[in-house]
């Protein structure tokens, strides 16, 4: 059965420095592997699937190939000065339909992933997930599980995922945020999503010990 999303795009050009391990995010291990690992098993099924590199690019691809040889890579040569979303740009240039991006310290819950990506359908779809990170974006909805904003001050029980089925157009060259560029299509049909993400050392922790009791999280092993 055809997958419902063709190509799916992973950020990983920055440095990763609230990590604190001198590698870009997505080569951080947990339990002995890295990030990246688990993403690729999670992607196996998405046949086109480009990871965009800057900081240790040549590492990166490396690593990545030795995983997923067919993986495609884009270039962010100005990683250090651009933005999240300036890569996602460069990297859906040629796609011209919905796709899925997901940043290189996020771990989706297998089954949730899957769930999301069929909610989709082709179609723009932003992920939510219960608020469980230390900077969260929250995320506020209309009665129709719609966004209606995010925001960094007024809190709510859902925050921006950095995950999100999205059309190439939607995304802009620009040094901000992706949920400051998607704050001008809102409101956007919103998913709830459960994943993981590796953004500090006690992310890290937190990451470790659920993937050893819970390796159904990410595979179906």
């Amino acid at each position: 059965m055809k997958p419902p999303i063709q190509y799916a795009i992973i950020a990983a050009a920055g440095m990763g420095t609230r990590l604190q391990r001198n590698v870009p995010k997505l080569l951080a291990e947990i339990n002995g592997r890295c990030i990246v690992s688990y993403q690729m098993e999670l992607l196996k099924d998405i046949p086109h699937v480009r990871v965009v590199v800057g900081y240790q690019a040549n590492q990166v691809i490396r690593t990545v190939k030795k995983i997923r040889p067919d993986v495609e890579f884009v270039l962010n040569k100005n990683y250090a000065s651009t933005s999240t979303l300036q890569s996602y740009y460069l990297g859906c240039k040629d796609i011209q339909e919905p796709f899925l991006l997901m940043d290189g310290d996020i771990i989706p819950q297998k089954a949730s992933l899957g769930a999301f990506l069929q909610a989709a359908n082709g179609s723009s779809l932003i992920g939510i997930s219960k608020v469980n990170t230390e900077d969260a974006v929250f995320v506020h909805l209309d009665q129709n599980q719609c966004i209606q904003c995010f925001s960094r001050e007024k809190k709510s029980q859902y925050e921006w995922s950095n995950i999100a089925v999205i059309h190439p157009n939607l995304l802009a060259y620009e040094n901000t945020y992706v949920y400051e560029q998607l704050e001008k299509f809102l409101p956007l049909p919103a998913h709830c999503i459960e994943r993981l993400e590796v953004d500090t050392p006690s992310d890290i922790q937190y990451a470790e010990s659920i993937l050893l009791n819970s390796p159904e999280f990410y595979s179906e092993a």
